[in-house]
């Protein structure tokens, strides 16, 4: 992060289960084996709650011919394989960072994010092919009594999975678990919407409403596939994350009334890899200070952030060094090279975290970094043309 001393604080190993802040624990690390056995266990059991409402639904639509049936069945198709990759990429996510991945393998679990909402896609259209054809030409529905009791029962099953798969999901952080306990709660709602087909085509005698509840169906899935496609690929371009950075302003803003030595914050940055969180900003503190209490002062910052976060991760701190016209806002008292009066506050603001440093256009190591990014630029655009003149 440039030219200046930088601290790295971790929330979370693989050789230590717990951290901690002033002797109270932060919590499991998240490559704790206890831990990832037990986010596999619950992709085991989505797995076998899928196997067994395919068959549920298979059977229903086999009993009635009703397309409401068969596009919630297709929806099963992708659930057994969405879990049977999520057991595989909870695992995969569950490894502690290692030379090859230094920032972990949490990333894993957004593209399998992303995998099911392609899959789910497969299906919408899937579920189209067959119910297009009805809707023109509707066919009556039969043993409509057993199709709205094995719906019934799909429909209760996938509320209670999907309940607990997404309390889980949050309190573990875990990107896999909260996606399949939403799509369980996502195809409770379509199974609904199939027993109101039916139930229309009960009361009104008319078969045409079970091929409209399958499009509805069909249309709602493909909706929900497009949103999982989307915030997979936000994921997994590092898309800032709003409510991380607002928790980690609050923090900063806190604790800066009780540490007048953190003069002030900018280019906060944070971003999500699985479980891990990562954040890194620069801390403008006094220029006087040894390199031993610049770091002693990181070192108690970290945690806090941490603990505030409420999820393992690390910090990276970018240390710089005060200036002469950052004094009107400086807390620091005494100080010895004091070149005005405080006259006014810091700005601990989340918009003002995200900018550059009070008082200055640019951060100097950002602007050394950005010339020199320029220069090999040029360089290597000279060498390509030079290349291709010869």
């Amino acid at each position: 992060m440039g030219g200046h001393h930088g601290h790295h604080g971790h929330g979370g190993t693989d050789e230590a289960a717990e951290a901690a802040v002033d002797g109270r624990p932060l919590g499991p690390s998240p490559f704790a084996p206890e831990a990832v056995a037990r986010r596999r266990r619950l992709m085991i059991l989505s797995l076998g709650i899928a196997l067994a409402l395919f068959v549920v639904k298979g059977a229903g639509w086999w009993l009635t011919g009703s397309r409401g049936l068969l596009s919630d069945a297709l929806e099963s198709i992708v659930n057994v394989v969405t879990a049977a990759f999520g057991i595989w990429s909870v695992s995969l996510a569950g490894r502690p960072p290692d030379r090859a991945h230094p920032y972990g393998h949490g990333k894993v679990e957004f593209f399998a994010a992303g995998l099911e909402g392609a899959l789910i896609l497969v299906a919408a259209a899937g579920i189209f092919r067959e119910a297009i054809p009805a809707l023109v030409y509707p066919e009556p529905v039969h043993r409509m009594g057993w199709g709205l009791l094995l719906a019934a029962f799909a429909a209760i099953v996938n509320l209670l999975a999907g309940t607990l798969f997404v309390r889980v999901g949050r309190r573990q952080s875990s990107a896999t678990l909260v996606g399949e306990g939403h799509h369980l709660l996502a195809d409770t709602l379509t199974t609904v919407g199939v027993i109101g087909g039916l139930l229309l085509v009960r009361v009104t005698g008319n078969p045409v409403f079970d091929p409209l509840a399958a499009l509805l169906v069909g249309g709602w899935i493909a909706w929900t596939g497009f949103g999982l496609l989307r915030e997979s690929a936000a994921r997994l371009m590092d898309r800032a994350d709003p409510e991380i950075l607002g928790q980690v302003a609050r923090v900063l803003a806190r604790e800066a009334r009780e540490n007048p030595w953190w003069i002030e914050v900018h280019l906060l940055r944070a971003w999500v890899s699985g479980e891990f969180v990562h954040v890194d900003f620069h801390l403008t503190m006094p220029r006087w200070w040894t390199l031993d209490r610049v770091h002693d002062a990181q070192h108690r910052m970290l945690p806090l952030i941490i603990r505030e976060l409420g999820r393992p991760g690390e910090v990276l701190v970018h240390p710089d060094p005060c200036e002469p016209t950052l004094c009107r806002m400086c807390r620091v008292d005494p100080c010895p090279m004091r070149a005005a009066n405080q006259v006014d506050e810091a700005d601990w603001s989340l918009e003002k975290l995200l900018s550059g440093p009070a008082e200055r256009p640019q951060d100097s190591c950002q602007v050394a970094l950005a010339e020199e990014s320029r220069r090999v630029s040029a360089g290597e655009a000279e060498e390509g043309g030079s290349a291709g003149n010869g």
